[in-house]
């Protein structure tokens, strides 16, 4: 049975030593950037105006920054394109040079133009959790990571690395030896979750006219 929702494959791109081209400096650039630098992408920012932590970063050298507005030969090498604008016209644009010049296109909060989604992402230690909603619900993805970071804390990294080094160490073992002992170092590892809803029907920021529509 097909859902009649869209739906992604979730992936992680290898971006090492890829062209990413970022379109708009707001809010949605400055959390973005920096993860893709980390990732080790060469980003070239275009956008008149960034905020001081992109600012920063394009005096480092660390990013390529045109501090004017996007034009269409802006795209010619890139291989992944991410459009943080709210902005249906430019996105529609995008999708076009994208078919043509064959790069991923990425706009945020704007999933019909978008071949992929980013995710929110929960580090700690070698464990890392992704979270999509495929571009549709990103602040919900944004309370379900706050509550993750806050559960998988220090304590947690610290043994999720403890626990990566031993079944390095057992390595060499059979596989049913090296089951056995893995299965021993977890034994009183437990998580558990608890959800609590709005007492709403879900429509509880609308308007009463438009939440008695919905």
């Amino acid at each position: 049975m097909q859902s009649s929702e869209l739906s992604g494959f979730p992936v992680a791109l290898n971006l090492a030593g890829r062209r990413v081209l970022v379109v708009g400096g707001g809010d949605e650039a400055t959390q973005k950037v920096p993860r893709l630098l980390a990732a080790g992408a060469e980003v070239t920012l275009v956008a008149p105006e960034v905020g001081s932590t992109l600012a920063q970063a394009a005096a480092a050298q660390s990013l390529r920054w045109f501090a004017r507005a996007f034009v269409p030969s802006d795209v010619l090498g890139a291989q992944v394109v991410l459009l943080t604008l709210q902005d249906l016209e430019l996105a529609r644009s995008l999708r076009g040079l994208a078919r043509r010049e064959r790069f991923l296109l990425g706009a945020i909060d704007q999933p019909a133009y978008s071949d992929f989604f980013l995710v929110s992402v929960v580090s700690s230690g070698p464990v890392q959790i992704a979270i999509s909603t495929n571009g549709r619900a990103p602040l919900l993805a944004r309370r379900l990571r706050q509550a993750l970071e806050a559960a998988l804390d220090a304590r947690f990294g610290e043994f999720a690395r403890n626990f990566a080094e031993l079944r390095a160490r057992v390595r060499s073992l059979s596989k049913a030896a090296r089951s056995e002992v893995l299965e021993r170092a977890l034994v009183g590892f437990a998580m558990e979750v608890r959800l609590r809803y709005p007492e709403s029907d879900g429509h509880a920021g609308l308007p009463p006219e438009e939440a008695r529509e919905l």
